[in-house]
């Protein structure tokens, strides 16, 4: 991902250190390096989107999980209530 960003940058600088070239092949060239960058950009967008949604569903898949957890928990501790109750009303 890095790479993309830096390989982006360097054709960006390129485009700049090339302003002493004839105006119609600066224009082509810039038009291609510009191509060429928001290609590069566009592809690293599309990854980052697909690591967003995993990670989306994985904390929605733990959320749930959490949930399924917290309900044994509590109905634990209600169950632990009712038998102090009792083991109390023995004594």
């Amino acid at each position: 991902m890095k790479t993309i960003v830096l390989s982006a940058l360097v054709a960006i600088s390129l485009i700049v250190l090339e302003a002493n070239r004839p105006a119609v092949a600066l224009d082509t060239d810039v038009r291609a390096k510009l191509s060429v960058s928001r290609d590069a950009l566009l592809a690293q967008l599309k990854e980052i989107q697909r690591n967003y949604d995993d990670v989306s569903r994985q904390m929605d898949d733990l959320r749930r999980k959490q949930a399924l957890l917290d309900s044994y928990r509590q109905e634990t501790e209600s169950a632990i209530s009712e038998v102090e109750r009792a083991m109390a009303q023995t004594r």
